[in-house]
């Protein structure tokens, strides 16, 4: 009779089969080693609970999104580039930044970044770029449209010959640079520098 009722209430209640995987050691049951029973050593049960914690935590452990394995494949793989083509600048500005934290971001990949008709160009560290690299990526972008421009530590690349770019293509085109964003440009010199305020 008490195995028909045992029966029955498994049957309705399902967690009364449940038990634990939790490692059972000696000194939470209380024994001292030699006088615990064996059968309590070290026991093992199934548990459902943390087989489900374990599930869950595998979420957390920074499963990357499909556009992160885009970027790092392309990054990896940057100098088989030939152009980035037309973008969003947000994805372009992605671009650069992690080409800024793998120190790649030289002439080469100024060139593939840069593509005559963008509006946006921003790069975080430009010190692996050459004064001559920048003229000539200024000289195709500038007549094209670019609106916005921000380099920072662009004390190699941006000098006289950059600011004079800048300030020839304000003067003849209708659709000229906007926003200017300049930081660390010790080769511009105080003339320079004025000619840049005016002539924007």
């Amino acid at each position: 009779m008490m195995e028909l009722e045992q029966e029955r209430k498994r049957k309705l209640h399902p967690s009364i089969q449940w038990k634990s995987t939790v490692t059972i050691a000696d000194e939470q049951e209380g024994g001292s080693g030699d006088d615990a029973s064996p059968s309590k050593k070290n026991k093992k049960m199934p548990s459902l609970y943390a087989a489900r914690k374990q599930r869950a935590g595998v979420g957390k452990r920074g499963i990357s999104s499909l556009f992160d394995l885009c970027i790092n494949f392309l990054v990896e793989n940057f100098d088989h580039v030939e152009s980035v083509g037309f973008v969003d600048a947000s994805i372009r500005k992605r671009l650069a930044h992690e080409l800024v934290g793998r120190n790649t971001l030289d002439n080469e990949a100024l060139q593939a970044l840069a593509v005559p008709g963008m509006e946006a160009l921003e790069i975080v560290d430009a010190s692996s770029i050459t004064s001559e690299a920048l003229a000539v990526c200024l000289g195709s972008l500038l007549p094209a449209g670019l609106r916005y421009l921000s380099l920072d530590q662009c004390g190699r690349c941006f000098g006289p010959k950059a600011a004079q770019l800048v300030v020839e293509s304000a003067s003849s085109t209708p659709l000229t640079i906007q926003a200017l964003a300049i930081g660390g440009a010790y080769l511009l010199k105080d003339e320079n520098a004025a000619s840049l305020v005016t002539g924007l």
